[in-house]
């Protein structure tokens, strides 16, 4: 029979968030280039008619900014 694993203190959370933030690079810069252009991307759609039932479908999709 294993011994109960010991409780978790806030110096243990403190420790691992502070090895973290000195081996990581926080944000990447991807996620930084995303979050400064997410606001002015957009999702375009081409919408097309069939001729028999006269009903609107999407042709083409794709994203612009």
């Amino acid at each position: 029979m294993a011994p109960a694993p010991g409780r978790i203190t806030q110096k243990d959370i403190d420790g691992a968030v502070l090895h973290t933030l000195e081996t990581q690079t926080l944000p990447s810069p991807a996620a930084k280039a995303y979050e400064a252009i997410r606001p002015s991307v957009v999702r375009v759609r081409g919408l097309d008619t069939d001729a028999d039932r006269n009903n609107e479908y999407e042709k083409s999709v794709g994203t612009g900014s």
